[in-house]
C-alpha cells in the first residue's frame, strides 16, 4: 500500500474515530476489538442488510470483520508509516466535512425549495427580456422527412403528409409510423441544426445543393440506392438571427433554475448569518 492511500485511510478513520471508541456491554455482543476500539454484532446486521443480502452471511460477516479491523490497524500503526501531520489532517478533515454539508443542502433543503414548475410564462418573459442573448451561431430549420424503400405502397401517402406539413391528419401520419419498413422525422415543433439535418439525408455529389435546398422553405425528393426520401423544410433561421423560443427553451428552463438555486442558497446564508447575530455567537474584529 502506498502513502497517498494510507493517507487516505487515516484521514477518513479521523472522523470515525470521534464515535468509534465504546465502552463494551455484553461479551457476547462483540465481535471484534482493536486497542479500546468494539465492534457489535448490531452493526454489523445493518451493514449486512443494506449490503450484503445477495451473499452468505458468513462469509460477509468474516470480511466485513476483517476489514473492520484493518482500517482500525491502519489508523493506529499507519502514522510510523509516513509523515503525519495530524493538524493538517483535521483541516482536511474539516474541509472535507463542510463540501458534505454543501451537498445535502443542495440535495435536500435547496431542491426542496426550488422544487417547483417552471412555467412556460416564465420562459417566454426570460426569453422576451433576453432575447438578443439568444442569436444564433448556426443554421437551423424545421423539417419533415420520411425515408421508404423504393417502391414502397405508402409513396403515395408520405407524399400527402409531407406535403400537408403542420396540417396533415394525425391519423395519416400514425399509420406511416405504424410500418417498420418507413423511418419518419415528423415533428413539426422540431428545430434542427442545418448539418444534424444533412445527417438524416444520403450523401449526395452535390452537397451544396443539398445545402442550398435547405436554406429555405420547399419540398423534394430524393432516391438513394434502395431508399427514397420524402422531405419538406417547413422554416428556417439563418446563422446570427434570434432563435425561436421552442429551440432554447430547455436552456432557459436551466438558467431559471440556476437562478432560483442561488436566490435559494443567498437567502440561505443571510439567514444564517442573521440566527448568528441573534445568538450573539460571531464577532468579526476587522
Amino acid at each position: 500500500m502506498n502513502k497517498t492511500t494510507l493517507g487516505v485511510f487515516l484521514l477518513l478513520g479521523l472522523w470515525a474515530c470521534d464515535s468509534a471508541t465504546k465502552v463494551p456491554v455484553e461479551a457476547e455482543n462483540v465481535l471484534a476489538r482493536v486497542h479500546n476500539q468494539y465492534l457489535y454484532q448490531s452493526e454489523v446486521a445493518d451493514a449486512y442488510r443494506t449490503m450484503g443480502m445477495n451473499q452468505d452471511s458468513v462469509a460477509f460477516v468474516s470480511e466485513y470483520v476483517k476489514e473492520w479491523m484493518t482500517q482500525r490497524l491502519l489508523l493506529f500503526y499507519g502514522p510510523q508509516y509516513i509523515t503525519w501531520d495530524e493538524e493538517a489532517a483535521r483541516k482536511k478533515l474539516n474541509a472535507y466535512r463542510y463540501t458534505l454539508l454543501l451537498h445535502d443542502l443542495h440535495a435536500q433543503y435547496v431542491s426542496s425549495e426550488i422544487n417547483v414548475p417552471i412555467t412556460s410564462d416564465e420562459i417566454a418573459a426570460y426569453y422576451e427580456a433576453q432575447l438578443e442573448n439568444f442569436r444564433l451561431s448556426h443554421d437551423i430549420l424545421r423539417m419533415l422527412c420520411v425515408r421508404l424503400p423504393l417502391g414502397s405502397e405508402r409513396l403515395s401517402m408520405a407524399r400527402a403528409c409531407v406535403r400537408a406539413g403542420e396540417d396533415a391528419d394525425e391519423g395519416m401520419w400514425d399509420a406511416l409510423l405504424a410500418d417498420s419498413t418507413l423511418r419518419c422525422h415528423w415533428s413539426a415543433n422540431r428545430w434542427y441544426a442545418a448539418q444534424a439535418a444533412l445527417s438524416l439525408l444520403p450523401p449526395q455529389p452535390r452537397l451544396e445543393r443539398l445545402r442550398l435546398r435547405l436554406k429555405q422553405p420547399q419540398y423534394f425528393e430524393i432516391r438513394h440506392n434502395d431508399t427514397h426520401y420524402v422531405v419538406r423544410v417547413l422554416d428556417v433561421r439563418a446563422a446570427n438571427q434570434n432563435a425561436p423560443l421552442r429551440y432554447v427553451e430547455e436552456e432557459i428552463r436551466r438558467i431559471i433554475l440556476s437562478k432560483r438555486r442561488d436566490a435559494v442558497i443567498q437567502a440561505l446564508k443571510e439567514k444564517i448569518w442573521n440566527e448568528a447575530k441573534r445568538d450573539n455567537a460571531i464577532d468579526n474584529y476587522l
